[in-house]
C-alpha cells in the first residue's frame, strides 16, 4: 500500500512505514559493508565466540551501542537503521556517527573481554556482562554481570583488570562455540 511515497513494509519483527528508497539504500549499504569487511578480513583480537550477544537476535552486546558509553556516558540501545557486521556479529549504533567511529577501530571500541565481566574473569571464569551495568576506565568499556560485581570492581579496578588480563586467554579458549 502506497501513500504519499510511503510503503507499508515489514522490518524484522515490526511492521512500520518507511520510504522504500531509504529501505533499499540501507539494504544495499549493509551488503556493501559486508563485502568490504569480508574482503579486508576480520580483526584478530576477539573471536566471534568471545563477544557477548543476545541469544534471540544475535546482536552484539544485546543491541547496545558500544560508542555511546564513551560519548554519552550512558547505555543506549542501538537502532536498526545503523548496523555494522564485525566478527560475523551484527553491532547496532544509535546514529551514523557512532557507527563510523566504531568501524575505524572496532578492537579499541568493543567492550573489554567481548563484554564479559572483568571481575568474573579475574576470578577465573566467564560471565556475560549486562550492557546496562558498565564502567568506563582509561577509555575502555567494562560490562558487569551484576551490580555487586560492578561495585567490587570500583573498589580496586586495577586488581581486577590485571587478573582478567592474566586469565582471559584461558577463559576465552574454554568458551563454548
Amino acid at each position: 500500500m502506497r501513500q504519499n511515497g510511503w510503503r507499508e513494509t515489514f522490518i524484522g519483527h515490526q511492521c512500520g512505514r518507511v520510504m522504500f528508497k531509504d529501505w533499499l539504500q540501507a539494504g544495499l549499504t549493509a551488503l556493501m559493508l559486508g563485502a568490504v569487511l569480508t574482503l579486508s578480513g576480520p580483526a584478530k583480537a576477539l573471536s566471534p565466540f568471545e563477544i557477548v550477544r543476545d541469544p534471540w537476535r544475535g546482536l552484539a552486546i544485546h543491541g547496545y551501542d558500544p560508542i555511546a558509553y564513551l560519548t554519552d556516558q550512558t547505555a543506549r540501545e542501538g537502532d536498526d537503521a545503523h548496523l555494522l557486521v564485525w566478527q560475523d556479529i551484527v553491532w547496532r549504533f544509535a546514529n551514523e556517527g557512532n557507527l563510523i567511529i566504531f568501524r575505524a577501530d572496532p578492537e579499541f571500541y568493543a567492550p573489554a573481554y567481548g563484554g564479559h565481566d572483568p571481575v568474573a574473569a579475574a576470578r577465573g571464569y566467564a560471565a556475560e556482562g549486562d550492557p546496562r551495568l558498565f564502567v568506563v576506565r582509561n577509555e575502555r568499556v567494562y560490562l558487569f554481570y551484576s551490580p555487586a560485581n560492578r561495585h567490587v570492581f570500583l573498589l580496586d579496578p586495577m586488581q581486577f583488570i590485571e587478573g582478567a588480563e592474566r586469565n582471559w586467554p584461558d577463559i576465552a579458549a574454554r568458551l563454548p562455540f
